[in-house]
């Protein structure tokens, strides 16, 4: 809910911006995964080995959410096709494939080029009929109306680094790298955390070096997500 009490809703273009996003995320992250994996392994020391599987199982757990926060952004897209009356055929196939070749799974099952391309241009087609928000459905039912998806998972992230507080706010950096790991880019993050502010979930400091802190609805709002999301690492 904003400030004013109104209810944003998910745009078109929210929706294909947090699309991209999420592909841009799987490709470097895995890539990186894949890297460390094989480094990895040539080492011969118990306690390297063992420190790595123990990173391993909280970034799978971390691929499991950013492949739910995907596949319901490939859903928002298509809601938003069906109440143009657009059709999107890509879309419709790379939802199907998610179902059999989740993001998460490991060694990695990437979406074909081709599949995506086809995708891809669903949402430019999208854009250019899109000209209002268009409404769509979500299955969380606390989730509150901001745009995009990426909301949740800074929420979370600041939630689990202790909230912060007036006098000792989160850096926008350690809420990023808490949220998607330490391959993603900080400034691509801005929108969505200035959003947390103005929807009331969250506080931005003014003072030199920034920072968030959890207003006591995001608090609330927060623990309600972890409790419903076993899959969250704390």
């Amino acid at each position: 809910m904003d400030g004013d009490g109104s209810q944003p809703e998910d745009s078109v273009p929210d929706l294909v911006e947090d699309y991209h996003f999420f592909l841009g995320w799987f490709e470097v992250n895995f890539d990186a995964m894949e890297t460390l994996e094989r480094e990895t392994q040539s080492e011969q020391e118990e306690t390297i080995r063992k420190d790595w599987e123990s990173k391993r199982d909280g970034y799978e757990r971390r691929l499991v959410r950013m492949a739910d926060c995907f596949a319901e952004t490939v859903g928002g897209l298509r809601a938003a096709a069906t109440t143009m009356n657009v059709k999107v055929d890509g879309l419709d196939r790379l939802a199907e494939s998610l179902v059999y070749k989740p993001f998460h799974a490991y060694p990695k099952q990437y979406p074909s080029r081709s599949l995506l391309t086809e995708a891809d241009t669903d949402c430019m087609k999208l854009i250019g009929a899109a000209s209002l928000p268009i409404p769509v459905n979500v299955r969380e039912p606390l989730r509150p109306l901001l745009r995009g998806k990426r909301w949740r998972e800074l929420l979370q992230a600041l939630y689990e680094l202790g909230g912060g507080t007036v006098e000792e706010p989160i850096r926008a950096e350690d809420i990023v790298e808490r949220a998607f790991g330490g391959f993603s880019d900080y400034n691509s993050h801005k929108l969505p955390l200035a959003n947390l502010v103005k929807a009331g979930y969250a506080h931005a400091s003014e003072v030199r070096g920034g920072g968030y802190w959890l207003s006591e609805n995001g608090r609330t709002l927060a623990r309600q997500l972890s409790i419903d999301d076993p899959t969250r690492d704390s």
